[in-house]
């Protein structure tokens, strides 16, 4: 299972530092008649020095300054020097490096659904409306596979969320999804910003639009978590009281509504018999 994607700042759509930087240096090395060849696992140990000409300082001082770089005024000038015809190199060569290989679905089963939509002419009449190319991923293709596949489950469907809007729907039981991430579903009418009949009856999923979530606007509020609840407590004059539990689970919350920082959304909180309200307590 992938748990995290970590992209260089800088080779995000094609691998640059391998072969780009990395081919720019040796070639500057060479038109200027130094001895340095850089392979793929010395430049990965070089790539800990940041700034390409800190990092041939770095490598000059392990394995040797060429000969003139005596002194500190000729190793600045050739550093300089190199680093703007390795600049020259690289950004020439950036242009011609093929895009890296993307991420596709790891759910390729409805890939025979998504081919048969192409052969019937369903991606060219409805690109117009969703403005992009169905893929075997998405919802329509899966819910789609699962009606053909397996329509006992599919009669039962009850709600198609989206995994983001599931978790949402169990911390707040709210039944919705913005329109940012519906939008790249295939399932919205990017014209109309809303479903439409059309694209359900095109997909052979019309049946499903009962189980669809209603859209809101992606700034607005999604729904309310309830920090804590049902809290029904009397601590006892010059008691010392130690609350316990895991990270999340409200401490912080609880004693906020006690000393008056945050108001409580239902309930009554009395110190001395006197009902806490308002910033600071009592």
């Amino acid at each position: 299972m992938i748990k995290a994607l970590i992209f260089d700042c800088d080779g995000v759509l094609v691998d640059t530092e391998r072969d780009a930087h990395r081919v720019g240096f040796n070639l500057a090395f060479r038109q200027m008649g130094i001895d340095a060849e850089w392979d793929v696992d010395l430049y990965g140990r070089l790539l800990l020095v940041a700034g390409g000409k800190e990092r041939m300082r770095a490598y000059f001082d392990e394995f040797g300054w060429p000969v003139g770089a005596d002194s500190a005024e000729a190793k600045d000038e050739l550093i300089l020097a190199l680093h703007k015809t390795k600049t020259q190199i690289t950004s020439e060569r950036v242009s011609s490096l093929p895009v890296r290989p993307g991420m596709l679905s790891m759910d390729a089963r409805a890939t025979d659904v998504v081919a048969d939509w192409q052969a019937r002419g369903v991606h060219a009449a409805i690109r117009p409306r969703i403005l992009q190319t169905p893929y075997a991923g998405q919802p329509p293709a899966l819910l789609r596979w699962i009606k053909q596949h397996e329509p006992e489950v599919y009669a039962c469907i009850g709600a198609a969320l989206l995994a983001k809007d599931y978790i949402k729907y169990r911390l707040t039981g709210a039944f919705t999804t913005d329109l940012s991430d519906i939008s790249a579903t295939g399932l919205l009418d990017l014209r109309r910003r809303d479903y439409a009949p059309e694209l359900l009856e095109a997909y052979g999923i019309a049946e499903i639009a009962h189980a669809l979530p209603p859209i809101i606007e992606s700034t607005a509020p999604a729904g309310q978590v309830t920090a804590v609840k049902q809290i029904d407590q009397h601590i006892p004059p010059t008691s010392f009281v130690s609350i316990v539990g895991p990270s999340g689970c409200g401490k912080s919350t609880l004693l906020a509504v006690i000393s008056g920082l945050q108001k409580a959304t239902s309930g009554t909180v009395s110190v001395a018999g006197r009902p806490v309200s308002g910033r600071g307590g009592l």
